[in-house]
């Protein structure tokens, strides 16, 4: 009725027995994710076995995607949030799905909450701005807590997205405050081409993200076609880009656009 996008963390156990529901929940443009198959045994990931936590989060994944028709599924949120905290199981995780999300706030209604007081805990909190706020579908609350607090939040100017809409909005802030200190510090150097290459290439290893070290050599390539000192040519350049990521050639040797030329 609100026109609001959710992110359902679906239990496999119950998207099986309520095949009909969990269709809908994709075919209505929320997006589906994996909660694992039983909750974890209703202990939580940090309290049962490698073995078994792997084959419960493996077998969620396997009768979400079969039951919703969702094929691709990248996020997990850990029951309780158990597990979270440690890096082995994390990695582990990270085979299955490339995201594992948490929450910013929890209503409580799944501890049983009084409902004005679940409301409060949306409203009065001071982490609303970003928030990832968590809510359960066997809640006796959950309807009439979103139908306060989605009007109310709408109200207050705030606006709802999915999680996978959040990360990429993220992602991408991220990288453009990477590039701008990039560019801050590439065009403070009083140096010559070539140690203007490496340097960008140093920057973009540092962060260690693929996407940063491509953005430092298209910067790099910039520069050595706007300011040429003589250092090395921009074929050069290019070749050497090339060379040292085979796997961005394609991308390095592509041609520029005639406002960069």
């Amino acid at each position: 009725a609100e026109g609001v996008k959710a992110t359902f963390f679906l239990l496999g156990c119950f998207a099986g027995k309520d095949a009909t529901t969990s269709r809908r929940i994709a075919a209505e443009g929320h997006v589906v994710a994996n909660h694992t198959m039983t909750h974890a045994h209703w202990k939580g990931l940090a309290r049962i076995t490698p073995e078994a936590g792997d084959k419960d989060v493996r077998q969620g994944l396997e009768v979400i995607s079969r039951v919703t028709g969702v094929r691709r599924i990248e996020l997990f949120r850990p029951p309780y949030g158990s597990g979270a905290e440690r890096k082995e199981i994390c990695a582990r995780l990270a085979r299955v799905h490339p995201y594992s999300v948490l929450w910013t706030i929890d209503t409580w209604d799944s501890l049983g909450a009084p409902l004005d007081k679940q409301i409060r805990r949306v409203l009065d909190s001071k982490k609303l701005p970003g928030a990832i706020i968590l809510c359960h579908d066997h809640s006796k609350t959950i309807v009439p807590l979103i139908q306060k607090i989605v009007p109310e939040l709408k109200r207050l100017g705030f606006r709802f997205v999915t999680v996978p809409e959040m990360i990429v909005t993220s992602e991408k802030a991220l990288r453009a405050r990477r590039l701008a200190k990039l560019c801050v510090r590439l065009q403070n150097l009083e140096t010559k081409t070539g140690i203007l290459v490496k340097t960008a290439l140093e920057l973009g290893k540092e962060r260690g993200d693929d996407r940063t070290i491509l953005e430092a050599l298209d910067l790099a390539y910039l520069i050595a076609r706007l300011y040429p000192d003589g250092a090395i040519t921009a074929d050069a350049l290019r070749s050497e880009i090339a060379r040292r990521f085979s796997t961005v050639a394609r991308w390095a040797l592509a041609p520029r656009s005639s406002v960069v030329e």
